[in-house]
């Protein structure tokens, strides 16, 4: 199986950044918004940090 990484777009990533803050302590000094911050503060700086979606890839192959 294939898969592709898939940029979120910045307005969908505030939650994805607040969620990995809660499972990553160690990603928490790299992210200037405290985790139990409103998801306003992180809205303020999605578009300092890429997130990405993993999804499979569809394979064009013919099985015979």
């Amino acid at each position: 199986m294939e898969v592709l990484l898939e940029e979120v777009p910045v307005e969908q990533r505030a939650p994805i950044l607040k969620a990995y803050l809660k499972r990553a302590p160690g990603a928490r000094p790299h992210i200037p918004v405290d985790k139990d911050a409103p998801l306003l503060e992180f809205e303020a700086v999605a578009a300092s940090f890429p997130a990405f979606r993993i999804v499979t890839k569809q394979s064009n192959k013919v099985q015979m």
